[in-house]
């Protein structure tokens, strides 16, 4: 996804990204499965979702959670 942005950084909130380098925005969806995992660590991997595409100037991701990795080949 680099391509998407500049190579300069900003400061943006007291966090560094990198500057955007369209106006366009894209959503992404991001597919979990849960098997044996806790919630603080279901959270920790939303966080870094959103993290990530906010780093990347992008619209909210869809995030889906399923029980185990073979529902999710349906949703692909």
């Amino acid at each position: 996804m680099l391509p998407y942005l500049q190579p300069g950084f900003e400061e943006v909130n007291g966090r560094m990204r990198h500057k955007a380098r369209y106006q366009n925005m894209f959503q992404t969806k991001v597919y979990f499965y849960e098997e044996n995992l806790c919630k603080e660590e279901k959270a920790l991997a939303e966080k870094m979702v959103y993290e990530e595409m906010n780093n990347f100037h992008q619209a909210a991701p869809k995030v889906q959670w399923y029980e185990d990795a073979w529902q999710i080949g349906d949703q692909l």
